[in-house]
């Protein structure tokens, strides 16, 4: 059947035998810091029993990894004729609700079949993007539609090869993903309530890369690569605060998948080619931003994989 050609995934959630000193959410992609690391739990680990499965569900193919937060664990993929989106009791696994994204994105040279992009779950909300470009919003409870727009026939963007992969990211009230619509729209931000364009910023092509929320000098504002360049931008007005050429485009495929990684207050792992990575620092100098290349490491590197940072590591 045309909507499981190619992996059968599960969704499972793995129990920690102790305790956890906070109940800690992951609502999105890369998790609560962008930085694929929890900091505020305190696990006590038994020798004996360690990791065990709590529940698990076959679901349909995609490349879509989890969010959870608020009772749910929320991820999409192939089911039936169609992408869905699917919502999980954190506790019993039982699914609770499943959203028709439209049509599978069949998979081609190589690829899977299903969705790419990761969910996003804020409050009683949930933001995804479908493999074709749909941006939508669900109510977290019940899974039905708030609003949907359409990244390629509402807003010229041009469609990736292997389709649209960006996370959304919500940040001061604006939703935001990577576009690569036409020049100066490579990023761009939504209203979260009811899904009309505010900005739309960048030069720059982009194909399977997500924002993230970076600190510098202690204040947030969207990170987000493309394939030759890395932006700085304010999310409520869509003003681009610095950018800087990380040298990516046309040396390998790295540059297409590049997610930069938080490493403390200005500082931003990129790996932008198959041969090598960049950790940068940005300086906000009273408004007037200064990014310098902190070191380059020709060992270091991938394709489609992003680190983890964790406590200076």
């Amino acid at each position: 059947m045309l909507g499981y050609r190619g992996i059968l995934a599960t969704v499972s959630l793995f129990v920690l035998a102790g305790s956890a000193s906070a109940d800690i959410d992951w609502p999105g992609l890369r998790g609560p810091h962008f930085d694929g690391s929890v900091r505020d739990a305190t696990l006590t680990v038994s020798a004996d029993t360690g990791l065990t499965v709590g529940w698990s569900r076959a679901i349909g193919s995609g490349y879509s990894s989890v969010a959870v937060a608020n009772g749910r664990v929320v991820t999409m993929h192939v089911g039936g004729e169609n992408d869905v989106v699917s919502a999980f009791d954190t506790t019993s696994g039982e699914e609770l609700w499943r959203y028709e994204i439209g049509k599978t994105y069949v998979g081609h040279d190589g690829s899977h079949d299903g969705p790419i992009s990761t969910p996003l779950l804020s409050g009683n909300r949930v933001f995804g993007l479908g493999a074709w470009g749909k941006l939508f919003a669900l109510d977290a409870a019940d899974g039905n539609e708030i609003w949907s727009t359409h990244l390629v026939d509402d807003h010229a963007a041009q469609k990736p090869h292997y389709g649209f992969t960006t996370a959304p990211i919500l940040i001061d009230e604006v939703l935001v993903v990577q576009l690569g619509a036409e020049e100066g729209k490579a990023v761009a931000g939504f209203d979260p309530a009811d899904g009309k364009l505010l900005w739309a910023i960048g030069d720059d092509k982009i194909n399977y890369q997500s924002p993230i929320i970076g600190k510098i000098g202690g204040k947030n504002q969207v990170v987000a690569a493309g394939d030759a360049k890395l932006f700085g931008i304010d999310a409520a007005n869509g003003k681009i605060l610095w950018e800087y050429a990380h040298e990516g485009a046309g040396r390998s495929i790295g540059q297409g998948s590049v997610i930069p990684v938080p490493a403390g207050d200005g500082r931003f792992l990129i790996l932008n080619s198959n041969d090598g990575s960049k950790m940068l620092q940005v300086v906000d100098n009273d408004g007037a931003y200064e990014v310098t290349e902190v070191w380059a490491n020709g060992a270091f590197k991938g394709t489609y994989v992003t680190p983890a940072y964790h406590d200076g590591h």
